[in-house]
């Protein structure tokens, strides 16, 4: 079992992106604000041999074993 446990931007109250406008009617400012703060809790578990792969069967020559014995 694997328990993960991870934060991102834990200490960042947000983060701003400001966008202006400029004609020569006008003039618009906006300010966004924005959280970026995450929290994150995993668990992984894996049950016994239930993934392991199964063997698979080789081919084997035995024709041409048998050619040579006759």
């Amino acid at each position: 079992m694997t328990i993960t446990l991870s934060a991102i931007n834990p200490f960042n109250n947000t983060l701003s992106n400001t966008e202006v406008i400029n004609t020569a009617a006008f003039r618009s400012s906006v300010l966004h604000w924005y959280y970026d703060r995450s929290l994150k809790l995993t668990l992984n578990w894996e049950f016994g041999s239930m993934f392991e792969q199964k063997s698979r069967k080789k081919i084997s020559n035995d024709d041409v074993q048998k050619k040579g014995a006759e």
